[in-house]
């Protein structure tokens, strides 16, 4: 599918399209070359379905980075932990544009009842990422302790 086929049916800008595209939600086009420099994208068949998807999470009020999380699945090679990680990173940059937002309303002297929704919200996404920091140590130390299991028993096969 082409270029302007895929933004004519999905009603989006060009712009957004490459966003979606640089986060990983889209595909890569496949690019093909017309001649005197020129290139030509080709989408996959399902690119479309999948824009509305992605803007009906948005609709839902999901972030990028939450769409991000559920769509990770689609990535080939890429572990549960790779894909917690780079989640939590996300919802940590989340966590300091909200607190950048109350260093802002502090600095502006906005009301106490905004700073304390605000400063709700950034204990809310601390707590998540605690939670789900937690499984993700706890995986690591049982990998750790299983390698070095496996590394006792090929040392006492190699010595006896």
């Amino acid at each position: 599918m082409q270029l302007q086929e895929v933004l004519d049916r999905s009603g989006l800008s060009a712009s957004t399209l490459r966003k979606y595209v640089h986060l990983g939600l889209i595909p890569h086009p496949a690019q093909s070359y017309t001649g005197l420099g020129g290139s030509e994208s080709t989408y996959a068949e399902d690119t479309v379905d999948r824009l509305g998807k992605i803007e009906s999470y948005k609709q839902g009020g999901k972030t990028l980075a939450e769409i991000q999380a559920i769509f990770s699945h689609d990535i080939p090679n890429r572990s549960s932990t790779e894909i917690i990680t780079e989640y939590l990173k996300s919802v940590s940059d989340t966590l300091k544009t909200r607190l950048n937002m109350v260093i802002k309303l502090d600095a502006n002297s906005v009301n106490l009842a905004e700073k304390r929704v605000i400063a709700g919200r950034i204990e809310c996404v601390q707590w998540q990422i605690e939670t789900i920091q937690r499984p993700i140590v706890f995986k690591e130390q049982l990998e750790r302790v299983a390698l070095s299991e496996q590394l006792k028993q090929k040392y006492q096969d190699v010595s006896s």
